[in-house]
């Protein structure tokens, strides 16, 4: 292990704030120093779905280990109850927060297990940081060993924050390592694994009824399955009443992989019923002429005149969240809906066309707009879809009001309050080692 880690790590017990920049240097991270993580191309933790944002430091990275867990030590009556998160990948700051949350809570203490690279200092400082004075690394864990470590550790919780997503450890929770397992987050639907006890839902993204689509037992949070809690208050767009005046702008920022046929055959129907609409696409993709052309070659055949498309490739986080001002509504793909997607853009103030399908993913949209009081712009069927798009584009009065105040609704309700989400959570917990 390189000694200049080392170094980083230890400064950041007393150097606060300035560990960041310190970071970005001494790491020879290819982050500008004056910029810091605010933008962070793709490292910075803040617009993730979340649980627990408030209770922890707002200089929270992502890390990206591999093997990780954390540990939360729950004093309950006599004996201690510990919850191990396991193989967190990219939710290392994220659970680190909702941890932190719990344990701030309740005067409990926060252990987290990770590797030493680079990355997963930050999730270690954030720990560190909010109170989580024991860190245990461990680099390269065989299935067997962190299997061991797992069973001497005493855990009674075992969740899983990744699913089929790459580097998971499905293996392990298959076989059995703790009494209790459950997934969450990462994966939004089923395993189908053997021995996985629970998964996280909600009313909406796993409404009774559903259980046969699950080999899990269904725990369901109130609100909505996640919270939403950005890092940065992004300031709020201005909505002028000249904003109303402008050509109607539908948009979607989700990844390609989600434009399915079907749903570019939608919102060419929709174009189509609004005249003079257009249509912005935001990817990763899109920074490639390749996909640019392809996928305006797929919107030409359903009858789009491309002069009402634009496309845009990735950008920094901040100004990412700035170009939703361009936007006057989102569009949901189906049937793989937005997630962190759909609540950045409710969070800035567009809200979401979406329509609820029959599994979780096809229902999280749903579960958002439900959750923030807006059940009209749900359809149930793809008709349906293209009707509410069209009704809701046609009051651009009605519209702008909306979205002037959308922000404000959400922070009045209990899906965007991340200290009642991480009470929630307790409760789910406790229930699940219970039952």
């Amino acid at each position: 292990m390189s000694d200049r880690y080392i170094e980083a790590y230890r400064r950041s017990m007393t150097d606060g704030d300035g560990f960041w920049l310190e970071a970005a240097s001494k790491l020879d991270w290819d982050v500008p120093p004056t910029q810091g993580w605010v933008d962070g191309q793709g490292w910075f933790a803040d617009g993730m779905i979340n649980t627990c944002y408030n209770a922890v430091d707002r200089h929270v990275a992502n890390g990206r280990g591999d093997d990780v867990a954390v540990i939360y030590d729950s004093p309950v009556t006599d004996q201690q109850r510990r919850f191990t998160f396991a193989q967190l990948q990219e939710e290392v700051a994220l659970v680190a927060g909702m941890m932190a949350g719990l344990g701030i809570a309740k005067g409990d203490r926060v252990v987290i297990y990770m590797p030493m690279v680079p990355e997963t200092l930050f999730a270690m400082l954030a720990c560190a940081r909010i109170g989580a004075i024991h860190s245990v690394v461990f680099g390269g864990f065989a299935a067997p060993e962190l299997a061991k470590r797992i069973d001497a550790d005493g855990i009674d919780l075992l969740l899983d924050l990744a699913g089929h997503t790459g580097q998971q450890r499905m293996s392990l929770f298959a076989k059995r390592v703790a009494p209790v397992q459950a997934t969450y987050l990462g994966y939004p639907g089923s395993t189908g694994v053997p021995n996985m006890d629970w998964v996280l839902g909600d009313d909406v993204v796993t409404p009774l009824g559903s259980e046969s689509l699950y080999s899990e037992r269904i725990a369901r949070l109130p609100g909505t399955v996640f919270c939403f809690a950005p890092e940065v208050d992004y300031p709020y767009p201005a909505f002028a009443d000249e904003m109303a005046q402008r050509p109607l702008t539908f948009g979607s920022f989700n990844n390609v992989p989600k434009l399915t046929p079907r749903t570019l055959r939608l919102w060419a129907q929709i174009l189509k019923a609004v005249p003079d609409s257009r249509l912005l696409l935001k990817a990763p993709s899109f920074s490639d002429g390749g996909a640019v052309r392809l996928f305006g070659e797929r919107l030409q055949k359903l009858g789009v005149d491309l002069a009402r498309v634009e496309f845009r490739g990735p950008t920094g986080l901040t100004d990412m969240m700035a170009e939703y001002a361009d936007v006057d509504i989102a569009l949901d793909p189906v049937p793989y809906n937005g997630g962190t997607t759909s609540l950045q853009a409710m969070w800035r103030g567009v809200p979401v066309v979406t329509q609820a399908g029959h599994n979780f993913v096809s229902r999280m949209g749903a579960s958002f707009m439900t959750a923030a009081g807006l059940p009209e712009w749900v359809a149930d069927d793809d008709e349906g879809y293209v009707r509410v798009a069209v009704q809701m584009a046609q009051d651009r009065v009605a519209l702008l009001a909306l979205k002037g105040g959308l922000r404000v609704r959400l922070k009045a309700l209990r899906g965007w309050d991340v200290v009642a989400h991480t009470r929630a959570m307790e409760a789910a917990f406790e229930g699940i080692v219970r039952a």
